[in-house]
This record gives C-alpha cells, sequence and structure tokens, in this order.
C-alpha cells in the first residue's frame, strides 16, 4: 500500500470517528475494511518504529474499533469448532508459510510472518507475530501488540493490547527475545513494556512481570 493511499484511508477513518452517523457511508465502509485488509497483509501496522521509537497509529485504532461498527454478530465454523463473534479468522495459514497448531487462533486483522508458529494460543486483531516466533500453549498477544522475529512467548504468558482510544502504546518484544514463567502463572506484559533485543524476562513473582533480566 503506498503512503499517499494510507494517508486517505487515515483522513476517512479519522473524520468517521468523529461523526457516528458517517458509518453507514460506503466510502467509510471501503475504508475501514481496506486499513483492516492492509493490517492484515502486514503492509500497515498499528505500531512501529520510527528513528529508534516506537510509535502507535491511533487512526488504525479507530479502524478496528468502526470494523467492530460495521459487522453483526454471526456463526463462524472452523472446521468442528463453531464460534459466535464479529470477526473471522485468519485462513490459508499454508500458503502464508505459517505453522499453526489446532487450538491456535489469530484473528482476521492481525498479521503473522511466514515462519511464525502458534501453539494453541490466540493472537489478536491488529497484532504483529514476527517470522521464527513461536506463541506458545496459552500465550496470548492482545490487539495491537508487536511482538519481533525469533521470541519464544512461553506458555500462558499474557501479551497486552492497545485496542481502545486513550489507551497509550501495547506492549513491544523485539526480535530474538524469550519470555519465560518460571513458577507457571500468567504473565502479564503491561501495556507500553518494551522488551529489547536479546533480553529475558523472567517472572519470579506476579508483582515481578515485566522484569527485564539480562541473557545468560
Amino acid at each position: 500500500m503506498t503512503t499517499t493511499r494510507a494517508r486517505d484511508l487515515e483522513s476517512i477513518v479519522v473524520a468517521a470517528a468523529a461523526d457516528k452517523d458517517s458509518i453507514n457511508s460506503p466510502d467509510v465502509r471501503r475504508a475501514v475494511e481496506e486499513a483492516v485488509a492492509g493490517m492484515d497483509r502486514g503492509e500497515l501496522s498499528l505500531a512501529e518504529k520510527v528513528d529508534g521509537e516506537w510509535k502507535v497509529n491511533s487512526w488504525l485504532q479507530q479502524a478496528i474499533g468502526l470494523y467492530f461498527r460495521l459487522y453483526p454478530m454471526e456463526e463462524l465454523v472452523a472446521g468442528p469448532l463453531v464460534f459466535h463473534d464479529r470477526l473471522p479468522l485468519k485462513k490459508d495459514h499454508a500458503k502464508r508459510g505459517v505453522r499453526v497448531v489446532p487450538g491456535g487462533i489469530a484473528r482476521y486483522g492481525s498479521y503473522i510472518e511466514p515462519g511464525a508458529v502458534l501453539m494453541p494460543s490466540f493472537v489478536n486483531i491488529g497484532a504483529h507475530v514476527g517470522r521464527g516466533t513461536i506463541v506458545d500453549t496459552w500465550a496470548t498477544v492482545g490487539s495491537g501488540a508487536w511482538i519481533g522475529r525469533d521470541v519464544h512467548l512461553s506458555g500462558g504468558v499474557g501479551i497486552g493490547g492497545v485496542r481502545a482510544r486513550g489507551r497509550g502504546r501495547g506492549a513491544r518484544r523485539e526480535h530474538d527475545a524469550h519470555r519465560l514463567d518460571a513458577h507457571h502463572r500468567r504473565h502479564q506484559g503491561s501495556r507500553g513494556h518494551v522488551q529489547g533485543p536479546r533480553t529475558r524476562a523472567l517472572c519470579r513473582h506476579p508483582r515481578h512481570a515485566g522484569e527485564d533480566v539480562p541473557r545468560r
């Protein structure tokens, strides 16, 4: 997607978010659908690194909110599984080069790079998961969370998202990091937390969630 087109979409989405009645406009619907499709393909990102600093593209947060308003609840069927939701699940995992073990769920509008592995886990709309990353059993990646390449999110880890407006930035896990839970408790990465390259976050106690410890 070109920068010009992204800016055009941004202007439409921002205006629509400020005018609730505009949600019924065909132009708004097309813009919102194109924005979410762009995130699904990895062409747009709710969070991106600019000049060494993380930036949240708040207009994409708004696009996600509008997307939920556009679609009613419906029954969704995935093999023997049946859901009742507004968003479909991602498809064509083999074509995308992503390994998804039964029980692994990624919602439409998230971006999973080729080479990533989803164990029985959950990735929300607007999230980014990098190549070579393993989202392990019962781990969750929140909307807007950005997970870099070659990261291991171990079993039960929860990475906070940032879908709603005014919540600041979501958690970020940069490339080549490991996430561990030493006592098998659910480890929550809080919003705004950034884990840098080649670091290890070790949860010794729930109140220490998010602590960064150098890799040995």
